[in-house]
């Protein structure tokens, strides 16, 4: 009887052990150059191993997508550099480290599946604008209204949906970040 209770205890034992979570195969370092930036478009150590798994993942009838960003930017006219003049980019990123917790989202990078953002960024900061000599405001200057009223040039956000890679859970998955996508004219 005793070496039956023992046999129970040691296959319940293997069960328990077995079903204990795996620590991921995988793993990237966020360069340096990345760390507290949001964003990262350069290729981490270690995302090549990734995106062998991310392949495996995605889908085998999977027909290349190309870029996703469907942005096409209308470049401004000299004319119209009234309003919040801004700097387009459009990358590829392969890493999110979010700015509270420090946890690095792995961003879906492959050849039949990019994923590039079009980021918009206003083109002067709030502290060159305080720095531009007789600038009152570095928007809707013709309007008159810059001896009333401060306006300031800020990005607005949107979501934007992505897809990552789960380590723990292996498996692909879709995330919200927020991402500039204007650069709008307000009150301040």
């Amino acid at each position: 009887m005793a070496s039956f209770t023992f046999v129970l205890l040691a296959v319940s034992l293997l069960t328990i052990c077995s079903a204990a979570p795996q620590e991921p195969k995988y793993g990237i370092t966020l360069p340096e150059e990345c760390k507290g930036k949001g964003f990262c478009s350069i290729k981490p150590k270690g995302y090549d191993e990734i995106e062998a798994r991310i392949k495996e993942l995605l889908p085998a009838n999977l027909i290349e997508l190309g870029s996703r960003t469907g942005f096409n930017p209308i470049p401004p006219q000299p004319e119209d550099d009234d309003n919040c003049p801004s700097e387009v980019t459009v990358e590829s990123v392969y890493a999110y480290e979010d700015p509270l917790d420090k946890r690095v989202d792995i961003i879906v990078q492959s050849g039949l599946f990019p994923q590039q953002l079009a980021k918009v960024n206003c083109k002067y900061s709030q502290s060159q604008i305080e720095n531009l000599k007789n600038r009152k405001s570095d928007c809707f200057r013709n309007l008159g209204l810059s001896a009333f009223v401060n306006f300031s040039c800020q990005e607005s956000m949107a979501m934007r949906t992505l897809v990552i890679y789960d380590l723990k859970e292996d498996r692909l998955k879709t995330k919200n970040y927020p991402i500039p996508v204007c650069c709008s004219c307000r009150i301040s």
